[in-house]
């Protein structure tokens, strides 16, 4: 059926275990403690959580919940030991998966078996949890042997059944597309815990985890291969073979193995812009699928290729597609693309802009070219980016045609074939103005470095990816040595340098061999280098590609010294230690090795033999370091294996652990001068450069808080010796000074002016406390936060450490008590200070514990706190009841006891209150008969702790087998019962209570009506109205008093209150407790329990009174309980019918018994008589409980249709059907009610007609007729085995077989009611006629509503007629058949038995359809919903075309209709809809319809349709992605639209679906080619259509091949715009170009919201004015444009709505002329700067200069800044007012700029002025000065100054900035510019 069964979870209880019987969602967790995907496994049974057995249990299951908890697959399966009491919380598993299942609900079930889980059964599982793939040993991270690992494992995935689907998930997983092949390798060396195989994947899921098969193995002693994979991303090589150029021929890909060819169906214009783009080759020209370049040989690419057009490289396409299968080599795809290359310059980055067609190259027109071309083309080059852009061939003749007319970039391009406009040819273009390009040249920018091939990460060939080009690349081998070897190790990290090669020692690389190095073997990375840049990039040889060794990551140790800290250095190679060579070991070496082992800085460097003489023959040697490095990876050094004579190891002395620090001569131990003790002495500390991160990690060390003031000229202090502290650096977060940075201390001499005197805050708090976990989370060392250190954790040395403080750690760990606190002591180890801790045991936390600082006094060891903490644990009260007994202990998974010493009332209310037993009663103990031990004794509690493990402490019992006797308690709960007494009724009254046999009043003050509130509730008497303690009847003396109770008002009875222990006493009447509560009440609502099926279990109440509504349930005992009762429960509860009523005893006293006595055929517990009694002075109770049916549905199937057939009962999740037992007609009538099928016409039986036998549960059902559903009859619950002869029941219901008509009226909507039910028409009598019953009528014979009925006609005599027995229509039917009614009878009906009825007759509407019965989306019969129903029902039809078809498509969102029919259903209908679309309609609704009277036929026709459904559609193979053939994407196939009816409208369409703007032309020729077949023709849309989908077309029969593909020319990107005759280009008359001419625009309608598009879009500014204007002549007998709608936002007049034609009302007096304001350009300046090349940006507008806001301020608006005035490259961008806040008005925010705009205008930005911003947040730049481009100099003048006749209005800053910018334009430059600078100098 394509999905799981749905199941529901139910239980059955066997013995005393439950098992687990069905299984849909079954939920279930691993309880574990940290890790999610380990631990105890718990099933969710009716919302509580249960252990599971592990008994049936196989490896299969557990391969599937590891997968349904999203946890992989399992890593072991175990036991535990099952520690609770009650064993029907275990689980007993009857289900049976095969593994692959998705979760637990999908697999099978076995029939339960009486089997009992034993104590230790219980079963816990260790899933592998989320694991990371990633692929290693292969050319990239896209492709070699498959590897896994999570926070547990470490592993891989074996070959074995590795295939094409598993390593296509794997390279989903990776983010490496697909697996274009799979291979195997030997196993892998290294350390691996566990080896996954036989994955079975399908290929779609999204991870391994996902795939059926998964297996887990730790057994890696047998030899497995690992899978390994080559992925499609930085895998997919692409290249052209047999063309005319490098840029042309036939396209191979290669698959990871070999060359091969790839289909070319489907292969377009599009394919071949990511081809040529990938290649750098420029633009396509010329696209061929027919072997153009010949055939190929071998296999042909498996995948088919669909690009979008604007891919950088054939990977980013989709290859989600196979290529289909009959594609053969002669279909093989080449392409011809333009190439690119400069020429007659004076390197390959700087000349003329060439280009090739495919026979000859030539140049380009430079009469559109611009910046942003030239951008492009330097990109796609590899030459860094565009210097400047020239347009004559004064550098160079042309001796070449000009190839390319118009290109348009946006300059973020990385290639020519994404530009847009491409028009190959001369055109008009001059050859003269040849476009010529310098670019900056090859700039590699930042870049990145990894070694492949090698025997290790740390060995094998070069690879370097540039940034600047996202493409790895290899070195060239010329002049590399050893010293370059010695670089790139220490670049990557890699220790020493044991090798260089030059001669590809590694294999040859692939892609550009990018430049020579000449490194000296001291830097700290290549880029530092001199660096020889190669080129053409891709055209170098790999024949001797750059290689290095390095030893790899060298990880360093100090061993066998007197502390962590010193001792001789060792270094890991080859998986041993050696040591480190005296020979030139320094301080500088030691200090690297400190800093890198997190000890600070060196204060020695041992270079004797007192750290011994270690032979060995390997050893470091010669290391030099500078001392600033991070390790000995990024020093020189030097490797021997040969020396004979052992050498003296290199040792080292850190400062961590060795320096302490003192202030000294200060008013205390936190202020004064710093003197510092480096081996022993105390010595003045100095320093030039201290400041307050130094003198912070001194006040850190000595606990003193933070640095509050620090002084470095002491003026009163002597000059002494001292120690240098060079260079040390903090950060401000260390611990102490020792750890910070430093260079060597070098000693010294101090004058006042180099002393520091530090002032610290004062002593520490501890901010939070925490453990170094060891065992468990509840033992370890103590880590303090310190107030001085925020929120870091550390070990600190504490002085006193006890039990006290660790029992407040234990606390405030929520670990329970100490069991034991102990110290840790560290030799060798000297400390500035130490804390002294000193709680008195009750704190919550640490942090309330008085703390002090200590001077440790240079002592040379440290002591650090550790507890060991009881932890959480558990209590239980057993030997008893169950809230009276032996109090048990479990502690360490072991259960025992707690000892009686100390055992008391107050820690007796804690277990109570633990257990939710209420307070405590009586608090004894009892001797122990068992050897169980006793774990604790003497608990210290006060009475209100929620646990055990919250009280203040308790000891530890040294021999647990020792004590005698151990605690018990008797609790409040189950002891207690209430009364009121003296009152008016048994709700109102004096509070007493009883514990045991006697009453006794109650003795409080002041308690809130909250107590009260549970009193009544206790008693089932509704809410508390009053508390009262004014009491006048003495009555009883003696009291309880009530000793700190503390009721919240939602408990069930006064037990369940908190409450010190009571206890006798007396008081006066005044304290007695008086309580009014609001009445007895009742059982309005029961809920079941569920105990193993659905609807079984024990009842709870809820209960109600007129003042007082509870919605919570309670369970109270009853006097009596029996079937009827029963009954009613689970009716009400929608559990079907009763099967038993048991009850259960239990122990405990209650203050309230419920009398119920239904009579069993209440609906409602509301409706049965009862009452609320006292109870019998009995400690044991009767309780209810149900056994019910549970939930069962009917249904009728297998008949003629939807309502007769034979009747089947879903049960126990099957459908079976039902016997004939009992079958009538009053229980058929229930079952057509139900199924909304009307009322019963006959109840049948009839043979079963199944196959084999079935089981049938619910027989014999007595119904009275009038229920609405079986659930609500008597039935018997009894198993029988249906047959082939079993007789079964069945039933023919009215709908479908009663139609009704109208007789002797004016029209067939109104008259005398007649029905026809057995083929003969009849009148119809009732005496029960009304105007719901009317309007059914009306309904069914599509007459609207009814507006007038007769019930007597007495000019209608008597007649015979049908009885229409207690017909009940609720007013929404829509026949009367479907009325509920009792069974019709013939009768004589008399003339005011009869009815008329007239109806309005009115025109029906079909408001809305919808598709049932369904074979795909958009396909189905059709129902429709009229207007006087929102409910939908098949309509039966007169007719139905294609036409209907395509409307009902439309109105549904489903396209158009591809074909349609009628389907012959069963059923009568009396009226018939004759529909008659004319297919462009919107909807159904707005087509003609008429109704028709039926002929009674017992079977009808509704509509079928099968639409098109929604469909993609794209522009292809045109000048840019706006203009092109149109396809559309049907049945996985893109074809062409027939040109047949194509028009404008259809055009628009298309190009606003694609968000092109408006239709510019519809083309209607072969000019953009065609696809292989057509699908749709005679388009037919109105313009307005969103999409496609939604205009009328037609579907030819079959894909033919195409007389002519449909195609459109959009406005975006194909419309250009020029405003003519005007003074300059912002104003004139508009004129627009729809790819082929000019014309003019009418103006009709248009207003200040059209003109502002056009200015925007010419980077004109805002618009002034707008105006119709007159023309005559040929000039205006071309107008190509009116109706435009624009609204202002628009960026450009091509995204305005546009009616693409010309009324004839538009003559040529209203051709557009707008008049813009000029803003095209805002000069530029930087102001208080070094130089003029940087300072804050400031704009000129508004004749005033203004700054802009740094929001979105970045380097690439810097970039647009740094070029707009002429200084180079953009070296930085500068926020928050960096060079001084100016003064004018903000004038730009939001500023977001690619980088190639020219000015700051043509950047996103907010409205001119508009902000919110301040001055200090004005934005600034710093540029290069260097480098003038004179080209964006030249048009920044005739910017300013075009049109302008007025030079002196201009203001003289202006003017100055002019100047500046003209002074730096060289001399040769200048005749471009020199009438402004004439203007300029006379002004």
């Amino acid at each position: 059926m394509g999905s799981a069964p749905q199941i529901l979870v139910t239980t059955l209880l066997v013995f005393a275990s439950v098992h687990l019987y069905t299984s849909e969602n079954i939920r279930i967790r691993l309880k574990g403690d940290y890790y999610s995907c380990s631990g105890e496994v718990e099933v969710d049974s009716d919302g509580r959580w249960k252990s599971l057995c592990s008994t049936n249990l196989t490896i299969n299951d557990a391969k599937v919940a590891c997968r349904q908890l999203s946890c992989g697959v399992p890593v072991t399966m175990y036991t535990i030991a099952y520690t609770g009491q009650d064993y029907s919380d275990i689980l007993v598993s009857n289900l049976q998966c095969n593994g692959s299942e998705p979760s637990l609900s999908y697999c099978s079930i076995n029939a339960p078996t009486a089997q009992k889980c034993t104590q230790d059964q219980t079963v816990g599982l260790t899933c592998l949890g989320t694991f990371y793939t990633w692929l290693a040993n292969g050319p990239n991270n896209c492709a070699g042997d498959v590897f896994i690992n999570s926070y547990t494992i470490y592993g891989y995935i074996s070959a074995t059944e590795w295939d094409i689907n598993d390593a296509n998930v794997v390279c989903r997983q990776a983010g490496c597309g697909f697996a274009i092949s799979t291979a195997s390798s030997s196993q892998p060396a290294g350390f691996y815990n566990v080896r996954l195989e036989n994955a079975g994947c399908s290929g779609t899921e999204d991870n391994l985890q996902s795939c059926p098969g998964l297996t887990l193995t730790t057994n890696l002693s047998s030899n497995s291969s690992i899978a390994r994979v080559i992925c499609s991303k930085n895998n997919l090589k692409l290249r052209l073979v047999n063309g005319t150029t490098d840029c042309s021929g036939r396209v191979e890909v290669h698959n990871g193995l070999s060359w091969v060819s790839v289909c070319g169906s489907n292969w377009g214009m599009n394919e071949a812009k990511a081809v040529c783009a990938q290649l750098h080759c420029g633009f396509p020209v010329q696209v061929n699928s027919n072997s153009y370049f010949g055939q190929g040989s071998g296999d042909i690419f498996q995948k088919k290729m669909v690009c979008s057009g604007n891919e950088y490289s054939l990977y980013e396409c989709d290859f989600s597609q196979q290529r289909p299968s009959d594609c053969t080599h002669a279909q093989d795809a080449s392409v011809i693309c333009s190439g690119l290359q400069l020429t007659n310059g004076t390197d390959r980055c700087k000349g003329i802009v060439k280009v090739n067609n495919g026979s000859q190259w030539g140049s380009v027109c430079s009469t559109t070219w611009s910046i942003n071309e030239a951008t492009v083309t330097c990109q796609e080059l590899r030459c860094g980016y565009a210097v400047s852009v020239q347009g004559n061939s004064s550098f160079g003749g042309n001796q070449q045609p000009i190839l390319l007319n118009h290109i348009q970039c946006n300059g973020w391009e990385k290639s020519l074939s994404q530009c847009s406009n491409i028009q190959l040819g001369n055109g008009f273009c001059n050859t003269s103005k040849v476009a010529r390009v310098d670019c900056s040249g090859d700039n590699l920018g930042y870049f990145s470095l990894r070694l492949l091939d090698g025997e290790n990460y740390c060995s094998g060939r070069l690879d370097v990816y540039p940034y600047n080009y996202l493409t790895w690349g290899t070195v060239s081998g010329s002049h590399w040595d050893i010293s370059d070897a010695w670089t790139v190790c220490r670049n990557l990290g890699c220790g020493f340098a044991l090798a260089a090669y030059n001669n590809s020692e590694y294999g040859k690389g692939s892609g550009p061999v990018w430049f020579e190095a000449n490194c000296n073997g001291s830097e700290t990375s290549l880029s530092q280098c001199p660096l020889t840049l190669l080129g053409p990039p891709d055209t170098n040889p790999h024949t001797n590609d750059a290689a290095v060794k390095c030893t790899g990551y060298l990880a360093t140790r100090i061993f066998n010294g007197t502390s962590p800290s010193s001792g001789r250095v060792e270094v890991l190679f080859n998986n041993n230690w050696y040591p480190v060579s005296i020979e030139g070991w320094d301080i500088n070496d030691a200090n690297v090795v400190c800093q890198s082992q997190g000890y600070g800085f060196a204060l020695a460097a041992i270079t004797d033999s007192s750290l011994g003489i270690r032979s060995s023959s390997t050893w470091f040697k010669n290391v030099q370091c500078t001392g600033t490095e991070y390790s000995l990876n990024y020093c020189y050094g030097e490797i021997s294996t040969n020396i004979s004579i052992p050498s003296a190891a290199a040792g080292v002395i850190c400062s961590a652990d060795k320096l302490i620090v003192r202030l000294v001569n200060g008013t205390d131990r936190c202020n004064g001068i710093l003197e510092v003790n480096r081996f022993s002495n105390w010595e003045r500390a100095c320093n030039y450069n201290w400041n307050y991160a130094l003198s912070d990690a001194v006040c850190k060390e000595l606990y003193c808080g933070r640095a509050s003031y620090v002084q470095s000229d002491i003026s009163n202090t002597e000059s002494q010796d001292g120690i240098w502290m060079n260079n040390t650096y903090c950060n401000g977060y260390e611990a102490s000074l020792s750890t910070c940075r430093s260079d060597p201390w070098s000693n010294g001499f101090c004058n006042s002016t180099q002393q520091i005197h530090i002032v610290c805050s004062g002593p520490v708090i501890i901010n939070d406390a925490s453990l170094s976990v060891q065992d468990d989370r509840c033992s370890g060392t103590v880590l303090l936060s310190l107030s001085s250190n925020y929120w870091n954790y550390e070990k600190v040395p504490i002085a006193n450490w006890d039990i006290k403080n660790a029992n407040v750690m234990c606390r405030q760990r929520s670990c329970g008590f100490a069991v034991a606190a102990a110290t840790t002591s560290f030799e060798n180890v000297r400390q500035s200070a130490w804390l002294s801790v000193q709680c008195n045991g009750n704190e919550y936390s640490l942090s309330y514990c008085p703390v002090s600082a200590i001077d440790a006094n240079g002592t040379q060891y440290a002591n650090y706190a550790a507890v060991k903490c009881s932890g959480s644990i558990s209590v239980s009260i057993s030997n008893g009841t169950s809230c009276s007994g032996t109090v048990g202990i479990n502690y360490n998974n072991t259960r025992g006891y707690l000892s009686a010493q100390g055992w008391d009332l107050n820690v007796a209310n804690v277990v109570c209150q633990s257990q939710g037993c209420g307070f405590a009663l009586s608090a004894f103990t009892i001797e122990r008969v068992d050897s169980a031990p006793v774990w604790f004794e003497d608990f210290q509690c006060i009475g209100t702790e929620y646990s055990l493990s919250s009280c203040l402490g308790a000891t530890f019992v040294t021999n647990v087998s020792d004590p005698i006797y151990i605690a018990g308690v008797t609790c409040s709960k189950g002891e207690l019962s209430v009364r009121l007494t003296n009152g008016t009724n048994r709700c109102n009254g004096i509070l007493e209570v009883s514990i045991g046999p006697k009453w006794k009043r109650v003795c409080a003050n002041n308690k809130p009506l909250t107590f009260a509130s549970v009193v009544c509730r206790e008693l089932l008497c509704g809410q508390a109205l009053s508390i009262q303690y004014n009491v006048s009847d003495k009555g009883n003396t003696e009291l309880f008093v009530l000793h700190n109770i503390n009721c919240y008002g939602n408990e069930n009875s006064l037990s369940d209150c908190q409450s010190y222990p009571w206890h006798n006493g007396s008081c006066n009447s005044s304290q007695e407790v008086n309580i009014t509560c609001s009445g007895s009440q009742i059982a309005s609502y029961a809920n079941i329990i569920y105990q193993g099926d659905y609807c079984t279990g024990n009842v709870e109440f809820a209960f109600t009174n007129n003042y007082w509504y509870s919605w919570s349930y309670t369970i109270v005992p009853v006097v009596a309980w029996d079937i009827k009762d029963a009954k009613v429960v689970c009716r009400q509860s929608g559990c079907g019918f009763v099967i038993a009523a048991p009850t259960y005893i239990q122990y405990g006293q209650k203050s309230a018994v419920l009398d119920i006595q239904c009579n069993g055929t209440e609906t409602s517990l509301s409706y049965c008589p009862q009452s609320i009694v006292e109870p019998v002075e009995n400690p044991y109770f009767i309780y209810p409980a149900v056994n019910c049916s549970g939930y069962f549905n009917a249904r009728i199937s297998n008949g003629s249709g939807q309502c007769s057939g034979s009747i089947s009962i879903w049960y126990k999740y099957i459908w079976s059907p039902l016997t004939a037992d009992g079958w009538d007609i009053n229980a058929a009538n229930v079952v057509c009610r139900s199924q909304g099928c009307g009322f019963a016409m006959a109840a049948v039986s009839d043979s079963w007609r199944g196959t084999g036998s079935v089981p049938s549960w619910i027989n014999n059902f007595q119904c009275s007729g009038t229920e609405n559903s079986l659930s609500s009859c008597s039935a018997e619950l009894l198993e029988k085995t249906i047959s082939n002869s079993s007789p079964v029941a069945g039933v023919i219901c009215s709908s479908g077989e009663v139609i009704v008509r109208l007789v002797n009226g004016t029209d067939r909507c109104n008259g005398i009611l007649e029905v026809n039910v057995n083929s003969s028409w009849e009148r119809a009598c009732s005496d029960n006629w009304n105007n719901n019953i009317a309007a059914a009528v009306c309904r069914e014979l599509f007459c609207d509503y009814p507006y007038n009925t007769e019930t007597d006609l007495n000019n209608e005599g008597g007649q015979d007629g049908v009885w229409l027995n207690n017909v009940n229509c609720y007013g929404y039917e829509s026949t009367l058949s479907k009325c509920p009614s009792q069974r019709w009878t013939k009768a004589l009906c008399k003339s005011q038995q009869q009815f008329r009825i007239s109806c309005s007759g009115g025109q029906q509407r079909i408001t809305s359809i919808q598709f049932t019965e369904q074979d795909g989306y958009c396909s189905g019969k059709l129902r429709f919903a009229i207007s006087y129903s929102h409910y939908y029902q098949n309509t039966l039809v007169a007719e139905w075309d294609i036409k209907d078809a395509n409307t009902a498509c439309r109105q549904m969102g489903c396209g158009f209709a591809i074909a349609t029919s009628t389907v012959s259903v069963y059923g009568r209908a009396s009226a018939l809809l004759d529909v008659q679309c004319k297919g462009n309609e919107s909807y159904l609704d707005n087509c003609l319809f008429s109704v028709i009277n039926s002929n009674g036929t017992q079977y009808g026709k509704v509509p079928y349709v099968k639409c098109s459904g929604y469909f993609d559609v794209r522009i292809v193979d045109g000048m840019n992605s706006c203009s092109g053939r149109v396809e559309v994407y049907y049945n996985n196939t893109w074809t062409s639209v027939s040109v047949n009816g194509w028009d404008i409208n259809d055009a628009n369409v298309i190009c606003r679906s694609q968000g092109c703007g408006f239709a510019l032309t519809a083309v209607t020729d072969f000019r953009f080619g065609v696809s292989n077949s057509t699908w749709i023709t005679n388009v037919q849309c109105v313009g307005s259509e969103s999409s496609l989908s939604y205009c009328y077309a037609e579907v030819l029969s079959t894909n033919t091949v195409p007389t002519g593909a449909a195609g459109v020319i959009c406005s975006s990107g194909n419309l250009n715009v020029r405003l003519v005759n005007g003074t300059n280009r912002c104003n004139g008359k508009l004129e627009v170009s729809n790819g082929m001419e000019w014309g003019a625009v009418c103006n009709n309608y248009w207003n200040i919201n059209h003109a502002n598009a056009v200015c925007s879009g010419l980077k004109c500014g805002h618009a002034l004015s707008i105006q119709g204007i007159y023309s005559s002549g040929e000039e205006s007998s071309n107008l190509l444009f009116s109706n435009a709608v624009c609204y202002g936002w628009e960026s450009s007049f091509s995204q305005c709505t546009v009616t693409p034609w010309v009324p004839p009302s538009c003559n040529n007096s209203q051709m557009a002329n707008i008049t813009c304001s000029d803003n095209s350009y805002l000069p530029v300046r930087l102001v208080n700067g070094s130089n003029k090349c940087s300072g804050r940006v400031e704009v000129y507008y508004n004749s005033q200069w203004g700054t802009v806001c740094d929001d979105s301020w970045d380097i690439n608006d810097a970039r647009v800044v740094c070029k707009q005035i002429g200084c180079g490259e953009a070296l930085s961008a500068r926020s928050l007012a960096y060079f001084g806040m100016g003064s004018g008005p903000i004038t730009l925010d939001n500023v977001q700029c690619r980088g190639n705009e020219s000015n700051l205008l043509e950047c996103s930005a907010n409205p001119l002025l508009q902000h919110d911003c301040f001055h200090s947040e004005d934005a600034g730049v710093t540029c290069e000065d260097s480098v003038v481009d004179t080209a964006i100099l030249t048009a920044t003048v005739h910017a300013v100054f075009s049109g302008s006749d007025s030079l002196e209005l201009l203001d003289k800053a202006v003017i100055q900035t002019i100047n500046e910018l003209l002074s730096g334009i060289p001399e040769h430059e200048m005749i471009k510019v020199k009438l402004v600078r004439r203007k300029v100098t006379e002004n």
